[in-house]
This record gives C-alpha cells, sequence and structure tokens, in this order.
C-alpha cells in the first residue's frame, strides 16, 4: 500500500543558530515542495525510483529491510541506516515481506539554499549515494515516522525535514563530501560580500568567477536559490540594516539608500520592508530607543 501527496511548505521556521547570511535564503520565505511516498509492504515488493534535476531520492525505512540498486550501486537500508541518493538516475527498490517505510522526492534546489546558508559557501548536494545512522530519538527519525503514520507532509514537516536531513549529513560525511562547493558560484558570491556598496554587472562577475554569464546565473540559482542580482540585493540589505543599527550612523535613510546603489528611497523602503517585516525608519528608531535606555541605566 502506498500513497503520495505533495506538500508546499511555508513555515515560520528558518535558520536557527546559524550565521547571518541572508534574508531570502531563510526558509520560511522558500516554497519548501516534496513527495512522500508511504510503503507498507505486506509481501516482497519491487517498486521504482528516480532522482532528476529537480529532486534527489531520501529512502528512510521505519521498519524491515529495503534493498536499493540505484544507477549499478546496492544498498542495504535499515531502520537505523537510510540513504541519500543525489545522483540523477533510475533505480528499485526491493522492500521485505513486512517491511514499513517512506520514499520522499526532496527539493534539490531548496536544500541546496539551505547548505548553502548554512555554510556560508556555495554548495551542491553530492552526486553520490549517501548512507546515514540516525539515533532512534533523533529528529530525523521522529519525521520519518510522522510521515510514515500520516501519510502526508505539513508546512512545518516540510521545512524541519530539509533543516534535519543538511545538520545529518553535514554531521556525519563533513560538509565538503556532503555539499562540495561550487568553485565560481563561491566565487561571485565572495565579491558581492566584499564589496556590497559596488556595483557589479553579471558579465564581470562571470569573468572574475572564470565561467560565462549564463553558467553563473544557473548556479547562482542552483545553490543559493535566488538570481545574481537576487543575491546582490540581499547583501545591500543586510549592510544597510547593519547601519541603521548602528548608534555611530548618521547619515539619512535616503543617503544610506543611496549609498548602496537603490535607485530611490521609496524602491529602498520597499524592499527593505519585504525582507525584514518592518520600515528602515523603525528599525532605526528601536535602535535608538534601546541605545536611550541603556544610557539611562548606565547613568
Amino acid at each position: 500500500m502506498s500513497g503520495t501527496v505533495t506538500a508546499a511548505a511555508r513555515d515560520s521556521g528558518g535558520f536557527a543558530g546559524r550565521p547571518d547570511t541572508g534574508v531570502a535564503l531563510d526558509l520560511s520565505r522558500r516554497d519548501v515542495r516534496l513527495t512522500v511516498e508511504c510503503v507498507q509492504s505486506l509481501v516482497p515488493t519491487r517498486m521504482k525510483a528516480a532522482s532528476d534535476a529537480a529532486e534527489y531520492l531520501l529512502i528512510v525505512p521505519v521498519q524491515g529491510r529495503a534493498i536499493v540498486d540505484f544507477e549499478g550501486v546496492r544498498t542495504v537500508l535499515a531502520p537505523d541506516a537510510p540513504c541519500v541518493f543525489g545522483r540523477e538516475g533510475m533505480g528499485e527498490i526491493h522492500w521485505a515481506a513486512g517491511a514499513t517505510g517512506v520514499m520522499i522526492s526532496m527539493p534539490r534546489g531548496v536544500t541546496q539554499a539551505y547548505a548553502s546558508a548554512a555554510l556560508g559557501d556555495a554548495r551542491r548536494i553530492a552526486r553520490a549515494s549517501l548512507s546515514l545512522a540516525i539515533p532512534a530519538n533523533g529528529k530525523l527519525r521522529e519525521l520519518a515516522n510522522s510521515l510514515a503514520a500520516r501519510g502526508m507532509a505539513d508546512r512545518a514537516t516540510s521545512v524541519r525535514l530539509v533543516e534535519a536531513l543538511v545538520d545529518l549529513l553535514v554531521d556525519q560525511h563533513g560538509p565538503d563530501r556532503a555539499f562540495p562547493k561550487s568553485r565560481s558560484v563561491s566565487l561571485a558570491r565572495a565579491q558581492l560580500d566584499q564589496g556590497a556598496a559596488m556595483r557589479w554587472s553579471l558579465e564581470a562577475l562571470a569573468r572574475k568567477a572564470g565561467v560565462t554569464p549564463i553558467t553563473l546565473q544557473r548556479g547562482f540559482r542552483d545553490c543559493i536559490g535566488t538570481t545574481v542580482a537576487g543575491y546582490a540585493q540581499i547583501v545591500r540589505l543586510r549592510e544597510t540594516r547593519a547601519r541603521l543599527t548602528s548608534i555611530y550612523e548618521t547619515r539619512s535613510i535616503a543617503a544610506i539608500a543611496e549609498a548602496f546603489g537603490f535607485a530611490s528611497t521609496v524602491s529602498f523602503n520597499r524592499a527593505y520592508e519585504k525582507a525584514f517585516g518592518e520600515t528602515p525608519t523603525k528599525t532605526r528608531y528601536a535602535s535608538v530607543k534601546l541605545s536611550n535606555e541603556a544610557h539611562i541605566r548606565d547613568e
């Protein structure tokens, strides 16, 4: 018995405990879509499985054993040893009699954007089969049991699953094996991070990274989940927020917006409020108020 459910998640979670790497990389601002197929095998059962450019496969036995033949590689899975199949291709899963589990088509782009934000570089999930060892009380086990019981992924579960899987892959395989760096995107991203006030063109960034503009743009979408221009705006917004919360910044909001390349105060206000949920004026007011309260306490 199996059933397929597609869940679109927009949860209020995000990068708890992670570096502040940019407002638009928070999973709470992304659609997280994953397809869940629950398996309850009364007799030995054979099923098809696939990973492609948009999705990779996570297989988690909940009870019993499964054997996966994927692109010429055979992997035995048990409840304490699920597996991620990051390579694009086709395979078969042989479920033992009495086995239960979940097959989850995970969103490649969202996972890579989360890993890139968490690790601080442009990353792609390894094109390989990566086995995992998960404790009985671990977060991934809890989520897998929940999916198997309900046959669906709600919004919060979808986001938590991406986060838990990235954390577990990095913890057990190391960041560079689980999520190899994209050299060209990392170079271009570093240039943007280091020069928030600079006005880079896509062509100039691509030359610096040693790739074509089309390749760089595609890499940013794959690894970071936004365009080159979109990421540049994330960096500029992050820097303007740092200025607005500094008690040493004396420039007006309009002057700060202009210094970081925004065409007008109106466009800056709109982008800022969309990113941070408050206006630049409110950010500055709150910072000044906090500073004044601290000064009064010190006296």
